[in-house]
């Protein structure tokens, strides 16, 4: 993966290159968020069970639908769209996770490390 986002950071002109971190792919970041000695570092903001779906140890199954979603604009064919449903999902993964980053920033703000969280609302 690393090598991977280093060979696509080449491709941008050096003095406008991002962190590396900006190269990976979004299912990268899944594997990177999923693996066993990552997980206790993000699934405060990340395990968010579909609707529906009983819980599971590492509820990311929704970043599988994100990543199939995320394809529409950044691969346009004309049979690729948005369904009615998508947009139901969609507004449901927001809620989500506006809700798991509020919750964060609230513990961090009593813990003894003052973290700041910027939320865009």
């Amino acid at each position: 993966m690393k090598t991977k986002a280093y060979k696509q950071s080449l491709d941008d002109e050096k003095d406008k290159r991002a962190p590396i971190e900006a190269y990976l792919d979004f299912i990268d970041l899944q594997k990177i968020i999923e693996n066993r000695n990552n997980w206790h570092y993000f699934k405060d903001a990340f395990n968010i069970p579909l609707p529906g779906v009983k819980g599971e140890a590492k509820n990311l199954a929704w970043m599988d639908r994100f990543n199939k979603l995320r394809r529409i604009p950044a691969h346009p064919h004309p049979h690729r769209y948005y369904r009615k449903d998508d947009f139901v999902f969609l507004d449901y993964l927001e809620k989500a996770v506006y809700l798991r980053l509020q919750k964060i920033k609230n513990v961090k703000q009593h813990s003894d490390k003052q973290v700041q969280i910027n939320l865009p609302y």
